[in-house]
């Protein structure tokens, strides 16, 4: 049976159990990884979102993800870069962090 992945919960509100749309009972929902947004400058004066993963719930080190490019950052799910989670993912939820 195959899993379809929707919005994060950080994203429409929704709680965890929305992460999953269909998927056996055995189905383990991917972590949730905080992240802080950063806008960024293109070089052809536009911008794009960065958002930076402090800790990764894999590896327990930082990582860096596309956020888009509108007025507000997409965080949604990602695959995680890093090599001790190959194929394995997270949801990106903006963190409360003030620095």
């Amino acid at each position: 049976m195959t899993t379809e992945k929707t919005n994060a919960p950080a994203a429409t509100g929704a709680n965890e159990e929305d992460q999953l749309m269909t998927g056996s009972s055995d189905t383990v929902p991917d972590p949730v990884a905080l992240c802080r947004p950063k806008r960024t400058r293109t070089i052809g004066g536009g911008h794009v979102w960065l958002l930076v993963i402090r800790r990764c719930p894999f590896c327990r080190r930082s990582h860096t993800h596309g956020g888009g490019s509108g007025d507000e950052p997409f965080y949604g799910h990602r695959t995680s870069h890093c090599t001790t989670a190959p194929g394995g993912g997270y949801w990106l939820k903006p963190t409360e962090e003030t620095r």
